[in-house]
């Protein structure tokens, strides 16, 4: 057992009632229904198949419509396609999800926009996603180094 796995127990009542951050985690974590198209609509979109990776992820998205992580990946693949309103509202939904996606997501989110932006010519408005990808990067890397989280 980790040490963040530990079981703690209620001090009242002398119920052993556990808590633990798996426990917590696996409240947030998303269901195994909606981890199957997930991940083989990521397979597919590796073996090059867009179309069958898009329907795979339009289930994920359907089943769990908050999760950040379903949104960015299939923000990838409509840009991929070239439908850049879709792709930009997919990135933007993954960073309005609650709890946030991990940070790599998060940070690959800022910069799809960047690039979705670059594209479209707003320069402005891609160099603020940049920098936004660039402070996340950036504060993983620190919290991964000390051990910590930091504010982004």
């Amino acid at each position: 057992m980790y040490a963040s796995e530990s079981v703690v127990k209620p001090a009242t009542r002398g119920a052993s009632q556990p808590t633990t951050a798996s426990a917590r985690s696996a409240r947030s974590a998303p269901s195994s229904g909606a981890l199957a198209p997930r991940s083989s609509g990521v397979r597919a979109f590796e073996r090059g198949a867009a179309d069958d990776a898009l329907a795979r992820l339009d289930r994920a998205v359907a089943l769990r419509p908050d999760e950040g992580v379903h949104r960015y990946r299939r923000g990838r693949i409509l840009a991929a396609r070239e439908d850049r309103a879709r792709a930009q509202a997919d990135y933007e939904r993954a960073l309005q999800a609650r709890p946030l996606p991990p940070p790599p997501f998060v940070a690959a989110s800022y910069y799809e926009l960047g690039a979705l932006f670059e594209a479209a010519s707003d320069r402005a408005r891609a160099i603020a996603m940049y920098e936004h990808a660039s402070r996340v990067f950036a504060a993983a890397l620190r919290s991964n180094v000390s051990g910590r989280a930091e504010e982004v």
